[in-house]
């Protein structure tokens, strides 16, 4: 009778962990919000149009995309070679969009 008594006990316990571990990663999933100060982020769809709203795509026949970011130092070491490739773009009825994944008032200072 213990013997059984042992068995079901072993049982119980092995199962009360399988329900704790799984109840804690469905409360992390569904229950504990992002935190706040991150972004939710949004993966786009490959071939999908970008949405910007200051930009209008048929204006210009071609557009060039800059994927910037701001506290990366090679973008700040960069900063040279960028400055040139506005002034070289400026002219030739080609669009710059620059796109930074931070705030737009940290981003508009560059």
């Amino acid at each position: 009778m213990e013997k059984i008594n042992q068995k079901i006990e072993l049982v119980a316990n092995i199962f009360i962990i399988l329900v704790a571990f799984i109840g804690s990663i469905l409360v992390q999933k569904y229950f504990i919000a992002a935190p706040l100060n991150q972004p939710a982020r949004v993966e786009p769809k490959v071939g999908s149009q970008m949405n910007a709203p200051d930009v209008d795509w048929s204006q210009q026949p071609k557009t060039l995309i800059l994927a910037l970011q701001t506290d990366c130092h090679f973008f700040n070491e960069s900063a040279p070679f960028y400055k040139r490739v506005i002034e070289t773009v400026k002219n030739k009825n080609i669009k710059l969009v620059a796109v930074f994944p931070t705030e737009i008032e940290k981003s508009a200072k560059h």
